[in-house]
């Protein structure tokens, strides 16, 4: 389950889609199995370069990363320094792709995937990968990533479980930022697992499993009595105006009274009739913040 936090103080910066894309015809199958060709060959550079210098390979320079116990890094300067000493300097990481999705311009895409996490004192676990993507002249460029550890092997969906038609819409980076804020609000009113189930897509997925589906989610998540806070600090949506993601930071309180701290990555997509439903969520830890 995805830990989310409070943001209080804190500059909102944006990835801004094109604003005016004009409605074109885009070869949506195209468009999908060259971002999935993209996200095989990150995973191919990071097998054959290690992480330090193949998880950048893909990287836009203005990347946000988000690894295991780090807040939200932004740069690829800031990536390289952090990656260079931290712990998964002397890690592997595999994946392979079980999700590629793009919107309906084209100029944005999102892959979710999962395979083997080796640690630098040679542990090993599985892996989960999260990413969204920007069509930068012809190559697909991450513009936020994260990487986790998982305790067991990814789940692939059952079949025909994704939906593939994009729905169109006049939209700025703030719709999907309000998006969010409306999900933790409706967290703090009626309760997370009942906010989870309702701002899941029909075909949204959990990156922590996979778990598919809202009444999956929900059945994982049911009878939990911690509360989660959360808001998001960065965000970026498709010209078209039906993709886009938030990047925020959160806060889990359990019953006792202990809390700890995370960082989160949601894929938004527009639903028929203009609702954003989440289609992808994952979060990781980050340190506590400074008294």
């Amino acid at each position: 389950m995805t830990a989310r936090g409070a943001a209080t103080a804190i500059v909102m910066s944006t990835l801004l889609g094109a604003a005016n894309v004009a409605a074109q015809d885009v070869d949506l199958a195209a468009a999908r199995a060259s971002l999935r060709a993209a996200d095989a060959a990150h995973a191919a550079a990071v097998e054959a370069r290690g992480i330090v210098d193949g998880l950048p390979a893909a990287f836009a320079s203005d990347v946000y990363f988000l690894r295991d116990g780090a807040d939200v890094l932004h740069g690829l300067e800031a990536v390289r320094a952090d990656l260079a000493a931290s712990p998964l300097a002397g890690a592997r990481v595999s994946w392979a792709t079980l999700r590629a999705d793009v919107s309906a311009d084209g100029t944005r895409g999102y892959t979710f995937g999962g395979g083997a996490y080796t640690a630098a004192d040679g542990r090993q676990h599985f892996s989960r990968t999260l990413a969204f993507w920007r069509n930068e002249g012809g190559t697909w460029k991450v513009a936020a990533f994260l990487v986790n550890a998982a305790p067991d092997a990814p789940q692939a969906a059952p079949a025909g479980f994704f939906r593939e038609e994009p729905v169109r819409g006049a939209a700025g980076v703030d719709e999907v930022m309000r998006a969010d804020r409306d999900f933790a609000a409706q967290a703090g009113v009626s309760g997370v697992a009942g906010a989870f189930r309702d701002w899941m897509a029909p075909d949204g997925a959990m990156l922590s499993g996979p778990i598919y589906g809202p009444e999956a989610l929900f059945a994982v998540m049911n009878g939990g009595r911690a509360t989660l806070e959360w808001g998001p600090i960065a965000g970026d949506i498709a010209g078209s105006g039906d993709l886009g993601f938030t990047i925020g930071v959160a806060t889990r309180t359990a019953e006792t009274g202990a809390r700890n701290y995370s960082k989160y990555l949601t894929i938004w997509r527009r639903q028929p009739g203009g609702a954003w439903r989440f289609v992808v969520d994952a979060g990781t830890v980050r340190p506590a913040p400074a008294a």
